[in-house]
């Protein structure tokens, strides 16, 4: 009976853990994907079309993201930029990543 208990408790306590790990796991993601789109913002030009497409996909999905938990989370509010237009200019896209 003592061992069923303590298992039980483990596993009460890996349950509580585990959303607070996710979490920590999706900020580390979530910075990594930061620091990508400023490293390739530096070589974006407004003749690299598919780069520029490349990156505001990225961006989109990390937004995305970021909009899913801030929603799982009310009381985590993230006041988060504006989707990204089909073909945005340079501008808006470091305006965005800032």
């Amino acid at each position: 009976m003592k061992s069923f208990r303590r298992i039980f408790r483990f596993g009460v306590m890996l349950v509580m853990t585990l959303p607070l790990l996710a979490q920590q796991d999706m900020t580390a993601e979530w910075k990594a994907s930061l620091v990508d789109l400023e490293r390739r913002m530096s070589s974006l030009t407004a003749d690299t079309a598919s780069g520029i497409e490349s990156w505001r996909a990225d961006a989109e999905a990390l937004r995305s993201s970021l909009g899913s938990f801030s929603a799982s989370h009310p009381e985590n509010p993230l006041r988060l930029p504006e989707p990204l237009l089909e073909r945005p200019p340079l501008d808006l896209l470091r305006q965005t990543l800032d």
